[in-house]
């Protein structure tokens, strides 16, 4: 069989049961099938290190729910076609404190709220209700004066993000997801100042963790040079939000929710800030609400908003 000579082990089993109506010799097929199942589990070994190799970059050891997001997270991401990201990716694990930083890492719950006062001229609140992988930055000291800003992203575009930064559209590969509002160049990296912004649905999706009923959405937190951007009005229309409803409890109006800017070089990647939904989430770090989300009619993205929405207008979180 041709596919076996070339160990292709997606078409052996078709092979195999192409030969066996045609019937060929039983002999010959069922050494096909031991040679496939030698592959498969070769191949799923193989995975699995390249899992463990993520999850361990992950362990940071910081809290329990560091630790089983870490396992399921890097379970995720070995899903998506990596491509030639993957060598780089495991380049940089096989180096010791190259991705994650341990010390770093953190949680925040929803216990206070908190002001953390300027970073960079612009004011840096408290992320309550996520959980915090901090990235190893090198030189961090050229950036820890720079202001504090957030990117939603999906997790299929995480593993090249931390690899190479974020980047403009049209640069390796990075395609436009959400428009160009208020862009000149087209070519533009939007940022917020407020992480519940950037994590709208829209732009942070939801993806399933390990089972049913339990999704995650990620946020990349970011260092941003002091005076590269342009400050607009958040773009997101109320389709799916209240209009007199803030997006975000410190932010009592629209005015300045996004961040446009040029250059990726004006931009560091600080920090992965995770939240998980379902009934099994962790209570105690992102709130009771979020183990209400249910797949719903329309998905956890509609339930989790309507959620929120109501939240907020219950906690007199109004548009200003």
């Amino acid at each position: 069989m041709e596919a076996l000579q070339r160990g292709d082990a997606a078409n052996i089993d078709k092979a195999c049961c192409q030969a066996q109506h045609a019937g060929l010799g039983k002999a010959r097929i069922d050494a096909a099938r031991r040679q496939l199942d030698r592959m498969q589990s070769q191949q799923a070994g193989s995975k699995n290190a390249v899992v463990h190799q993520i999850e361990a970059a992950l362990l940071v050891g910081s809290t329990e729910s560091h630790n089983k997001l870490a396992q399921l997270l890097a379970r995720v991401l070995i899903q998506h076609n990596l491509g030639p990201a993957l060598p780089r990716l495991l380049e940089l694990l096989n180096k010791q404190g190259s991705v994650f930083n341990a010390p770093h890492s953190r949680t925040y719950s929803l216990k206070s709220s908190a002001d953390y006062g300027f970073r960079g001229g612009k004011p840096y609140y408290k992320p309550c209700g996520w959980l915090r992988f901090a990235v190893n930055v090198e030189d961090f000291h050229l950036f820890k004066d720079w202001c504090v800003a957030y990117h939603g992203t999906a997790s299929s575009k995480l593993v090249p993000i931390l690899l190479k930064g974020l980047r403009r559209p049209g640069e390796d590969g990075v395609e436009v997801s959400h428009g160009q509002a208020h862009s000149k160049t087209r070519k533009t990296i939007y940022l917020s100042p407020s992480i519940e912004y950037a994590a709208f649905p829209v732009y942070a999706n939801m993806f399933p963790l390990d089972e049913k009923n339990h999704w995650a959405q990620l946020v990349l937190q970011c260092r941003v040079r002091p005076g590269a951007f342009q400050e607009m009005r958040g773009s997101l229309g109320n389709k799916y939000w209240p209009k007199h409803v803030r997006f975000d409890p410190n932010f009592e109006s629209k005015s300045g929710l996004e961040w446009l800017l040029e250059s990726p070089d004006d931009i560091a990647v600080v920090g992965l800030m995770m939240r998980e939904f379902g009934p099994k989430a962790d209570a105690a770090v992102h709130g009771e609400l979020v183990r209400k989300v249910c797949e719903g009619d329309r998905g956890p993205e509609y339930e989790w908003t309507r959620l929120r929405a109501a939240e907020y207008e219950r906690q007199g979180w109004l548009m200003a």
